[in-house]
């Protein structure tokens, strides 16, 4: 379980001019608060959602319209000063009486453009569901690739986001940056989005002490839990987020997060 001192008056006052310095939102809060500060990780998609019927249609509808406003490949312009060629030299022949073959300049542009065919038939694109989804490995950031994933810590008593009580001298951004690595390791690295938080959620047990969330998102690397204080890690769906945190927790932070 995490613990957080019992502020003073001072450094309360310090703590809302250091906000005003640094972009965190003044919060208006009495010295015998409890003030929290959680990482909201967010990894972002990686593949684009599998499209629906009509967004097929759609997008099939405005490839033909691109392609008709499109400018012509270097290809295509080839292939047309070819046919061009081709009719040229056909008729000049014809004109001279002379027979003239163009069958090889032919031919190397029909070889190549079915070499492009044949590529693009035995082209087979990597499958959407890995390993981790097949064994549903939720420790693994590889899974559910056209979603967004949020990273819960799991304490022993609840499942929650990596939070830790503010710190002397930081800010809530800051905390909650030292929080993350002190709970899920350095080799985690993550950019903060913004020292504003996105969300606020008041402990069942203490009205007045409050958690804020703020938002980062995954740029590498594995979580490396401390054992001491956490059992567990999870990277889940909005939609998994029910199955683990606590119903009052999911209401308090469920608006800031995208599907």
């Amino acid at each position: 379980m995490f613990t957080c001192r019992r502020v003073s008056s001072a450094f309360l006052q310090r703590l809302i001019c250091r906000s005003q310095s640094t972009g965190t939102p003044n919060v208006s809060v009495d010295p015998a608060q409890h003030i929290f500060s959680a990482a909201c990780v967010q990894r972002f998609p990686l593949l684009g959602r599998v499209k629906t019927d009509l967004e097929v249609k759609v997008n099939q509808f405005k490839v033909v319209a691109a392609e008709k406003r499109s400018r012509l490949s270097d290809f295509e312009l080839e292939e047309q000063k070819f046919a061009a060629l081709k009719e040229t030299v056909e008729k000049k022949a014809k004109e001279e009486g002379v027979n003239v073959s163009v069958f090889d300049m032919d031919t190397s542009f029909k070889d190549l453009q079915e070499s492009f065919e044949k590529d693009f038939e035995s082209f087979e694109p990597q499958p959407r569901e890995t390993e981790p989804d097949r064994t549903g490995d939720v420790r693994s950031t590889m899974r559910k690739l056209d979603r967004i994933l949020y990273l819960l810590v799991k304490t022993e008593d609840e499942w929650r986001m990596p939070q830790g009580g503010l710190m002397e001298g930081m800010n809530l951004c800051q905390t909650a940056q030292e929080q993350l690595t002190k709970l899920c390791g350095a080799d985690l690295s993550v950019q903060f989005i913004s020292n504003t938080p996105v969300a606020c959620h008041s402990l069942p047990i203490n009205k007045r002490s409050k958690v804020f969330f703020l938002k980062a998102q995954y740029l590498s690397g594995t979580v490396k839990i401390d054992t001491e204080m956490l059992e567990d890690y999870a990277w889940v769906t909005k939609e998994e987020l029910k199955d683990y945190l606590s119903p009052h927790y999911y209401k308090s932070i469920s608006p800031a997060l995208l599907d």
